[in-house]
Parts: C-alpha cells; sequence; structure tokens
C-alpha cells in the first residue's frame, strides 16, 4: 500500500514499521516520522539470555541504519531521550503519553475510607504482589482496588490468592472499562499507586500514561523513586515518592501523608492536569507535522 501511493508524510509507529517507512519514503518520496514509544533495546519481554543476544543486535541495527534517516523522532520521555542521544546520538522530540483534558471536581477524602487504585496491564513483571503487601501493613482505613487488562498466564488469579490470603476484606478487582472512561472511573477514588522496579531500562525511566490517568482524575498519587515520575510528582506536587520500590517503602509513605495532604494534592493534580493533558502535547506534534510538510513543500 505504501509503495501504491504517494504520501506527504508517513508516521512510523513503532521500530518494526521503519525500514519500511523509510524505504516507501525512498521509492515515492515524502517524509518519515518515527515514533518511539520506548527504548527497544530495553525492552522487558527480550530479557533471556538467547533472545536478548539475537534482539539486541537486531534492535541496534535497525536503529543505526534507519533511525538516522527519519525526519524526526519523537518518544515519550526526557530520560528515554536522553539515552538515546547518549547511544545512538540520535535527538528525539518529546511527547508524553497523556489523556485528555477531563472536567473533574474536587472530592476530599473519607477520614476512615481512604480508596487506592492501581490501573493497568496485569503483567507478573510489574510485581503488583508489592502492593497487595503494601495494604497489609497499611491501617484499616486503606483499601486497594485493581483495575486490570491483559492478564497473562493466570496472573490476576495468583493475586487474587494473594490478597484473600494477606488482606481478606481490603482488595478489591473491578472489570476494565473501556480506554475513554478510564480517568472518569478513577475519579471516583483517592489514590493513585504505582510502584516499578527499575530491571530494565524502560522500566527505570518509565513515564506511563497511567500517571497523568491519576493526574486528570484528580488523585494523589504515591510511587516508587522512579526518576521520570519523580520529577513531575514534584513539579506539579500532586503525590509523594516513597524511599523505594518495597512494600514497606510504600507503606510508610502513605502511613505519613494527613488527610490534608490528600486533599491538597488532589487539588494540585486538578491543577496539574490544565498542563498535562493531551491537548498541549498533540499540539507539539502538529507543529512537527507542520515543519516537516513545510520541509517537503521546499525539497
Amino acid at each position: 500500500m505504501l509503495l501504491e501511493d504517494k504520501y506527504e508524510m508517513i508516521h512510523a509507529n513503532d521500530l518494526k514499521a521503519l525500514p519500511v517507512a523509510i524505504a516507501a519514503a525512498n521509492h515515492r518520496g515524502g517524509k518519515v516520522l518515527f515514533d518511539a514509544h520506548e527504548y527497544y533495546p530495553g525492552q522487558a519481554k527480550y530479557r533471556s539470555l538467547k533472545n536478548s543476544f539475537f534482539y539486541q543486535g537486531y534492535v541496534q541495527y535497525l536503529l543505526r541504519k534507519f533511525g538516522s534517516k527519519a525526519d524526526a523522532f519523537v518518544t515519550v520521555s526526557k530520560g528515554l531521550a536522553e539515552e538515546y542521544r547518549r547511544t545512538f546520538k540520535m535527538e528525539p522530540e518529546v511527547i508524553m503519553n497523556v489523556p485528555t483534558r477531563a472536567k473533574v471536581k474536587f472530592r476530599s477524602v473519607e477520614p476512615d475510607n481512604i480508596r487506592l487504585i492501581h490501573h493497568g496491564g496485569a503483567a507478573p513483571e510489574r510485581q503488583l504482589e508489592t502492593l497487595i503487601q503494601m495494604v497489609e501493613l497499611l491501617p484499616k482505613r486503606f483499601s486497594l482496588h485493581f483495575m486490570l487488562i491483559r492478564d497473562g498466564a493466570g496472573y490476576v488469579q495468583k493475586l487474587k490468592k494473594i490478597a484473600e490470603k494477606g488482606s481478606p476484606g481490603r482488595v478489591f478487582f473491578r472489570e476494565p472499562v473501556e480506554p475513554s472512561n478510564v480517568v472518569e472511573t478513577l475519579a471516583g477514588f483517592d489514590i493513585g499507586v504505582y510502584s516499578l522496579p527499575p530491571v530494565t531500562v524502560n522500566s527505570r525511566l518509565a513515564l506511563p500514561n497511567k500517571l497523568f490517568d491519576f493526574c486528570a482524575a484528580g488523585l494523589a498519587v504515591v510511587i516508587g523513586p522512579s526518576p521520570e515520575m519523580a520529577r513531575f510528582v514534584r513539579e506539579y506536587g500532586f503525590g509523594v515518592i516513597a524511599d523505594g520500590f518495597e512494600a514497606e517503602d510504600l507503606a510508610l509513605a502513605l502511613q505519613n501523608i494527613t488527610l490534608e495532604d490528600i486533599n491538597r494534592m488532589k487539588l494540585e493534580a486538578i491543577k496539574g492536569s490544565q498542563v498535562l493533558n493531551a491537548d498541549v502535547e498533540m499540539a507539539k506534534l502538529i507543529k512537527t507535522y507542520k515543519r516537516l510538510l513545510k520541509k517537503r513543500e521546499h525539497t
């Protein structure tokens, strides 16, 4: 299809699409934007020795051969951009993965019913059992709610068994909702929690959409000391950063938050979402599109 028609610009979404986009642009003309969501040499699913050896060489070859031929290059966090710059001498623009601006009203926390929420993929490498262990260390006024998708190898059932054994009646699993309804659903909770151990480059430098979902929903957040996420939590003041990634670290961070702190952080989240939203980020992407198309007009 790319070779049949002529396009002014091709948005190559993911590394596997880049060689095809470059070939089509060379054959038919047009500009190429490479959209890299992660740092490909550090993806978790290729961490086995055999896969790592072959995959590392393969993606490094693709990045070195085709990355420099793209007319623009975007990724989702400053840390990942710096990693590409350091390793491959590439210069990505940062366009974050954030939700659209939502109309959320402030809802004060109930003193005896503080509801924690975590949403996202049910992936064992995310070590979600740590959050259940965290609840065991917290006073009874805290409850934890999961909204998980893409259950792999029965991981959700494993989590349910751990919860029933360690924190019966305090950990809840709700059905996932459509992406368009995530922020609205999250707004019914108080604190978003996320702790991602830095086992890979991508996990260490992660800036996931769920952090901004929490913000858009007007939630306070508690996170592990992941540098990219911590930077926004500090700058906008809508959460606290635990000293480590273990259950004890997260529980201590939560125990040190007062009700006044939670309400203040929820207000700061609503305020921060006026800047941290898809309108702002999409404006950056549109600006890049216009720049490439303008270049195209002059070539």
